[in-house]
């Protein structure tokens, strides 16, 4: 009698307690983040540790929560969701695959510098996300969730959030919620622009312009307010759904440039506007 004996490899994800100090990413033994050997000092990281990412491939097969991370490169990837409870700082690289990026309450994320993060996985943000000077956020299948704290500041340039090359067909959104406000500053613009895709600009909640411009070009729906103060300007092109408690106050520049502009409501609108585009009220 002929016996097949088949093996069978079962990935498993570990409840591992790590240490609480700080560990630097080596790579040396694959790309697992439960490998202790992976990581300097080579113990898996614990839930108040500070996490240094530097270049290379990291792969979180299960939910990880912890404290302060650090990425300076190279990328984050996987199915489980990664759960900053500290400080997020991101200069630079990449966090990818199908579990999500979240931000507790209390939390924070700070976007840096000049060079473009790759934003490839669901954020969910509850608690404060800077995203300061020119580097862009590009999505890729990417369904950002503000419920509380957003702040744009480009300084004197300007900062896009686009869907990348990588991203034909794929499904991209930014979310203000009814509880999100997104805050501008900065004299320079915060543009939600077209590459290969777009991202839409959902707001359910507030947004408001300090300084500079705020620029939309992808679409999207309101059902939420605008601030436009004196020196600001708010630009809208590709169209866009306004409706429920939508309205734009202030006495700074608004413009509704190419596409259709549906008032499903009364907008209440105390700034100057100028009109381009197709408006439906």
């Amino acid at each position: 009698m002929l016996m097949r004996v088949v093996n069978v490899v079962v990935a498993v994800c570990l409840s591992v307690v790590g240490v609480a100090s700080g560990q630097t990413w080596n790579g040396s033994a694959g790309t697992d983040w439960f490998t202790a050997a992976n990581w300097t000092p080579a113990t898996v990281p614990g839930l108040g540790a500070t996490v240094t990412i530097n270049s290379g491939t990291v792969n979180v097969p299960c939910d990880v929560s912890g404290g302060a991370r650090t990425l300076n490169g190279g990328t984050i990837q996987g199915t489980g969701s990664l759960t900053v409870t500290g400080t997020l700082n991101w200069p630079s690289g990449t966090m990818q695959g199908g579990g999500q990026l979240v931000i507790p309450s209390g939390a924070t994320a700070n976007l840096t510098g000049g060079v473009d993060k790759n934003v490839y996985r669901a954020v969910v943000n509850n608690g404060t996300w800077n995203w300061t000077g020119i580097g862009d956020m590009r999505f890729s299948n990417t369904v950002f969730t503000n419920n509380a704290v957003f702040n744009a500041d480009p300084g004197t340039g300007t900062q896009r959030c686009y869907g990348d090359n990588s991203s034909t067909g794929s499904i991209n959104a930014f979310n203000n919620t009814a509880t999100g406000v997104f805050n501008k500053a900065g004299s320079g613009a915060t543009r939600f622009t077209v590459n290969n895709s777009v991202v839409p600009f959902n707001n359910a909640g507030s947004v408001t312009l300090t300084t500079g411009t705020v620029e939309i070009f992808t679409g999207g729906t309101d059902t939420a307010g605008y601030t436009v103060p004196t020196g600001t300007t708010l630009t809208f092109s590709g169209g866009r759904t306004f409706s429920g408690a939508a309205a734009i106050s202030g006495v700074g520049t608004v413009n509704m440039n190419s596409g259709t502009y549906v008032f499903d409501t009364a907008l209440a609108v105390t700034n100057p506007v100028n009109v381009t585009g197709t408006l439906v009220l």
